[in-house]
């Protein structure tokens, strides 16, 4: 029975789902017993015939059609998402530090100076913000680059 999952899914096309497989094991397990008290059998010879009532009877009524939900921490197109938002940290960001900054050296307006750490404030926000979108970004890739 160590092997019981191997042994009854070997020829089903598809997978259960997590509560089908405790269903199954629990119910296989159940058989073996009876097999072995009521009908005397080894425990070989009773596993064998617990798969092939598992495989006759169609998985007893379980449907092998389970697919686990896609994780959310995956993103397909961080490196699109990446190159957008470097194109606009080096363009917009950067013309409105440098606009703002020149008018921020030439007056004497402290509202001019508020301005001017409010966009390096949007400089540095957008950066956190991209971090912190991708904070559970995982690459799947285990091979390395090619």
């Amino acid at each position: 029975m160590k092997n019981a999952r191997e042994d009854l899914a070997g020829s089903v096309s598809g997978r259960f789902s997590p509560e089908d497989w405790r269903a199954i094991l629990i119910k296989a397990h159940e058989k073996w017993l009876r097999k072995r008290r009521e009908e005397g059998m080894d425990a070989a010879q009773a596993w064998r015939e617990v798969v092939l009532d598992f495989v006759h009877n169609d998985c007893w009524g379980f449907a092998s059609d389970y697919r686990p939900s896609k994780d959310p921490g995956r993103r397909r197109n961080l490196g699109l998402s990446l190159l957008l938002r470097a194109l606009f940290a080096l363009t917009v960001t950067k013309i409105a530090i440098m606009w703002f900054g020149q008018i921020y050296s030439r007056s004497d307006d402290p509202q001019d100076g508020w301005i001017f750490f409010l966009v390096l404030l949007l400089v540095v926000g957008n950066f956190a913000y991209f971090l912190w979108r991708t904070r559970h970004y995982r690459d799947d890739d285990s091979n390395g680059p090619v």
